[in-house]
């Protein structure tokens, strides 16, 4: 079942989104219920976006089973250890120009 990202939550939720973040089209809005948004194209974003800042989002449906070696590998980050694996394929920066 697909939720239509045009009708309800999903949609203000991505409106309200892009207006507070200039990198929101990174996040697509092809979302199935309930609303686990997955980023383009298909990998999530895992890393440091900024000095601080780290993320880890856009699994989507993968999310429940990605989230603990995600949460494992960006505690790691945080704690300035290595991580786990390798994280390049996920580095928020390659939507960067």
């Amino acid at each position: 079942m697909r939720c239509d990202p045009a009708a309800g939550p999903t949609a203000r939720l991505t409106a309200r989104n892009a207006q507070r973040n200039p990198n929101a089209a990174l996040v697509t809005d092809d979302v199935l219920p309930p609303w686990r948004p997955r980023c383009l194209p298909g990998r999530p974003l895992l890393g440091q976006l900024t000095d601080g800042l780290i993320i880890a989002a856009g699994h989507g449906r993968e999310g429940l089973t990605a989230g603990p070696w995600s949460g494992l590998a960006v505690a790691q980050l945080a704690l300035g250890q290595q991580p786990v694996t390798d994280l390049a394929p996920f580095d928020p920066s390659r939507f960067r120009a």
